[in-house]
């Protein structure tokens, strides 16, 4: 435990708050070998996580003092407010960390719930999530960033994020678009539960993309059935897009059935970008749906083994 505080208050202590007056989160890259400074937008919102957590669990320990606590309380504070003066860039720009932020801002405004300012931050939450479910997410369900590990992640954020606000008439308002997420990921995943890993990084399976509740309160009975490989509703359709469905990502698969032998194939239809670019790039690519002027390009191809 006492471990945990000295880390913190080491951390707190070798970077004041003072240092990030000036500078952007995206400054303090580095490079591949060394550690980021703590102003740069990877570490910003997922550090915001981690306190907010820790401070949850330390706070009723004996060996952590009220003045240690008020301590972390207040870093959480200043650094809440620093990524609150960039957090619209982010999200406007359709930005994976855009979703971070904003999850990062939900765990830190929970904590702060004494600071009047906090509930402001809170209150905007809703919109920025409505407007990144809107503008970060194709109409497939697909997010732009294009990429299956980081579009399933940023996915399962805005997943959660959603039904924890399902009660907001924001969140009401994006079923239709919700259900496209969840969709997308059920649709793309293979037989017995893998999602293909299309670019950079590497995709696992289907329930770490999934927030079941969320399904749940759409009305998808048969995503419990895919996750659980039980009996139950299945999903209405094998090929996905959807038979019907708008397609823009250029990801595609069909399978013969939902079970785990099931034959199955998915296509990444387009050129790649490079795996990696700064910043997080996106393809921005044009919609399959709106462009008939040559077929995909079908580069990636996954199966099963039956298939």
């Amino acid at each position: 435990m006492r471990f945990v505080v000295e880390h913190i208050k080491d951390y707190m202590a070798a970077y004041p708050i003072t240092e990030f007056v000036g500078k952007s989160m995206r400054e303090g890259w580095v490079d591949h070998v060394h550690v980021s400074k703590p102003w740069y937008w990877c570490m910003v919102p997922n550090r915001l996580s981690e306190l907010a957590q820790t401070i949850a669990l330390i706070r009723s320990f004996p060996q952590v003092t009220d003045e240690e606590l008020l301590q972390i309380l207040q870093r959480i504070y200043e650094e809440t407010a620093y990524q609150r003066a960039e957090i619209h860039e982010w999200v406007d720009s359709r930005h994976n960390a855009g979703s971070a932020m904003i999850n990062a801002m939900a765990q830190s405004c929970a904590i702060l719930d004494d600071f009047p300012s906090a509930h402001k931050w809170l209150a905007e939450r809703a919109g920025m999530v409505k407007q990144y479910i809107d503008q970060a997410f194709y109409p497939d369900g697909m997010c732009v960033e294009l990429t299956t590990a980081y579009s399933a992640s940023v996915s399962v954020y805005m997943q959660q994020l959603a039904y924890a606000l399902r009660d907001e008439e924001a969140m009401r308002a994006s079923r239709e678009r919700l259900k496209a997420l969840v969709t997308s990921m059920v649709g793309l995943s293979d037989p017995i539960g893998w999602l293909p890993s299309y670019g950079d990084c590497y995709a696992t399976t289907l329930p770490e993309y999934i927030h079941q509740p969320l399904a749940e309160w759409l009305d998808l009975p048969w995503v419990r059935t895919v996750l659980q490989h039980g009996n139950g509703p299945q999903p209405p359709f094998t090929t996905w897009p959807c038979p019907g469905q708008e397609q823009w990502s250029g990801y595609y698969a069909m399978r013969s059935g939902w079970d785990s032998q099931a034959r199955f194939l998915a296509i990444d239809g387009w050129k790649r970008l490079p795996i990696w670019t700064p910043g997080c790039c996106r393809a921005s690519r044009r919609p399959c749906g709106r462009s008939r002027t040559r077929a995909p390009r079908a580069r990636h191809w996954r199966t099963t083994p039956t298939a």
